[in-house]
């Protein structure tokens, strides 16, 4: 796996269709390699796409209307802009539901979903060429998981909230005038900015029947797979560089890693952050545009926190660690620091593929930062990769998808 993949993979790939792309795939956590795989023959496999076996609509017609018959309509809100929204659970899993059949090692047909939702307005058909959209219900959603939305055509969006209440309301803040939906059967559709989701988490409470508010944190739901046995297990872990000759300072070690933890510090200025790099060429832009991009929430909430730290020299220390958001823990990250006149700093390319991470890459681009061939761990990774092919289900795109 290239780190350009491994960088897309990592991305915060959760879609709009309500599944992860590719479906129920496996994809590399985050303690993934930084290095390259080297290409290897693997041993040829039964195919996994997904047989599906429901009808193909006649043209002009909802494809959703073949499915309809096994939901039951679970939520029903109408907007002030007279668009009513409607939720439905189907009465078996996904895949029964849309004629997948599950070929994957272990698990079943319920590791796409316990049962599938259809999230729709009703007679208002849409560019995808259908009212509704589906995404997986799991029988353990976690309170304030979103875990479905539409977007109209006109760039209008509705979140699918889990609750865990069945009566009451939520009240959502996203920016503009609060949105206060009402609860029923542990979920509230709730209404998004136009145009993509602003913030997440979101901020939310519950109201109940006598009017106490419980605060909800709102966030995406990003876990896949939900259980063990629908996917390949972790990725073996790349091992660090063998330790060398150790620095005289036992302080070192609490050095390097306040060096790291520093540079997430909201308290620090650039002039100050500066001093604890190497080199500083292109990082001030990109944390800049990080900070205003798309994941902007993650860049300017991001903490470090050192996991494993190994001096390779009395000069030179490699580091996995890290990073907590507002918005998600991504581990499994890898940097280097350096001393430089006695002073530790961390190196250009630790920070810079973190911006890159975040999708604001330094300019010029760092110099690669690749850990030392381990043979015994790569072998180790390529049976896990080909273990793992053998769970991707699909291309991306669920039945009644808006990809």
């Amino acid at each position: 796996m290239s780190k350009a993949a491994l960088v897309a993979v990592m991305a915060l790939a959760v879609t709009a269709c309500g599944m992860p792309p590719d479906g129920p795939s496996a994809v590399a956590p985050d303690d993934a390699p930084i290095t390259d795989v080297p290409a290897t023959d693997l041993p040829a496999t039964e195919s996994t796409e997904p047989l599906i076996t429901a009808a193909i609509p006649a043209p002009g017609t909802d494809p959703a209307d073949q499915y309809l018959g096994n939901t039951e309509e679970i939520y029903t809100r109408t907007f002030a802009d007279g668009i009513t929204v409607q939720v439905r659970r189907s009465l078996g899993n996904f895949a029964d539901t849309f004629g997948y059949q599950w070929r994957a090692p272990t698990g079943d047909g319920s590791c796409l979903g316990d049962r599938a939702i259809l999230l729709g307005t009703p007679g208002v058909m849409h560019s995808w060429g259908s009212a509704w959209t589906a995404v997986p219900w799991w029988s353990d959603q976690r309170d304030g998981e979103l875990f479905g939305m539409l977007y109209t055509d006109s760039g209008q969006g509705y979140g699918l909230v889990s609750v865990g209440a069945d009566t009451g309301s939520l009240v959502i803040d996203v920016g503009g005038p609060a949105d206060e939906a009402p609860i029923r059967n542990g979920i509230a559709v709730v209404v998004l900015e136009p145009g993509g989701l602003r913030g997440d988490p979101i901020s939310g409470w519950v109201v109940d029947t006598t009017g106490t508010r419980t605060p909800l944190s709102i966030t995406m739901n990003s876990v896949w797979p939900r259980r063990q046995e629908c996917g390949p297990g972790p990725a073996p872990q790349q091992p660090m560089p063998a330790p060398g000759r150790q620095p005289s300072d036992p302080l070192t070690t609490t050095t390097v890693r306040a060096t790291l933890e520093r540079i997430g510090d909201p308290d620090l200025s650039w002039d100050e952050k500066q001093l604890l790099l190497d080199d500083v060429t292109g990082v001030q832009a990109a944390a800049e545009a990080a900070r205003r991009g798309q994941f902007s929430v993650q860049a300017q909430s991001a903490r470090y926190s050192v996991d494993e730290l190994v001096f390779t020299s009395p000069t030179e220390a490699w580091m996995r660690y890290t990073i907590t958001t507002d918005a998600g823990t991504y581990s499994g990250r890898i940097g280097r620091a350096v001393s430089i006149g006695g002073q530790w700093r961390i190196t250009r390319s630790t920070i810079c593929n973190d911006l890159a991470f975040a999708l604001s890459p330094c300019d010029p681009p760092p110099e690669p930062l690749v850990l030392p061939v381990d043979v015994a761990w790569q072998q180790a990774y390529q049976e896990w990769e080909s273990r793992a092919v053998l769970y991707n289900t699909g291309d991306g795109c669920p039945p009644l998808s808006m990809c």
